[in-house]
């Protein structure tokens, strides 16, 4: 019956208020591209895989949800070296997440003592991002001896 109604041309948004219908959207408010760049923290280091949490900056680090309106989720990105590369392109690609917490798993031919810096950048429902975090570095520990 809904469905008869909304179709009607001579239903208006009145009338579909008055009787509880959900009055469409024809025109959509569009989702802006993220402004704001995320905060990266290490919350554990294990062999070669390195726990990230991705947050919005204003958030105490004490709280696990955080991601601003509007945005889907988080590319995360890693790279090897002293300091951060500053070339876009030697950045390494490690996922896109819509979760807050997130496993980085570096190839296992890592050298143990490696330094590794992470960035991440917020991106949106049609995948367009914002700028990228302040970038946070960590040695990896490396997989240790096996007991015999």
């Amino acid at each position: 019956m809904v469905e008869i109604v909304q179709a009607f041309p001579g239903t208006t948004d009145f009338m579909r208020n008055e009787l509880n219908i959900r009055i469409r959207d024809v025109e959509p408010t569009p989702v802006p591209v993220p402004s704001v760049a995320p905060d990266v923290d290490i919350v554990s280091t294990f062999g070669v895989t390195i726990k990230v949490r991705v947050h919005e900056a204003s958030e105490s680090p004490i709280v696990l949800a955080g991601k601003p309106a509007g945005v889907k989720g988080a590319t995360i990105l890693w790279a090897l070296g002293e300091n951060p590369p500053v070339d876009d392109n030697a950045w390494t690609f490690s996922g896109n997440t819509t979760k807050n917490v997130y496993d980085i798993v570096l190839p296992n031919a890592t050298p143990p003592g490696s330094r590794v810096s992470i960035t991440a950048f917020w991106f949106n429902n049609k995948m367009e991002s914002g700028p990228a975090a302040t970038a946070v570095s960590v040695n990896v520990p490396g997989l240790g001896a096996m007991a015999a």
